[in-house]
């Protein structure tokens, strides 16, 4: 990768790290990606040279997220109801 540790920074080529774009930002860079699970924020980041120091103490880890897509058109909310009443804390009463 080429980069090297000075003290507690470390010094990174640009031309090995990802910009790592804001969420919805136009594109916009927020940061740099290091690697597929770890990433530095820009406003913890010197750039100069083609070169990007940080603290190591800025590394902060990607936090990948899943979505779901549900259909509630034929949604049966008595069953939905039936199958989390227990769990939500609700009546038998309360459940419609």
């Amino acid at each position: 990768m080429g980069a090297r540790i000075d003290g507690n920074v470390a010094i990174v080529p640009t031309s090995e790290l990802t910009p790592r774009k804001e969420r919805g930002g136009g594109g916009k860079a927020s940061g740099w990606k290091l690697h597929p699970f770890f990433f530095v924020r820009g406003a913890d980041c010197t750039v100069s040279g083609g070169e990007v120091a940080f603290p190591l103490a800025a590394v902060r880890q990607l936090c990948p997220t899943i979505a779901g897509k549900m259909n509630f058109r034929q949604l049966d909310i008595h069953a939905v109801l039936t199958h989390y009443a227990p769990q939500i804390g609700m009546a038998p009463s309360a459940q419609g």
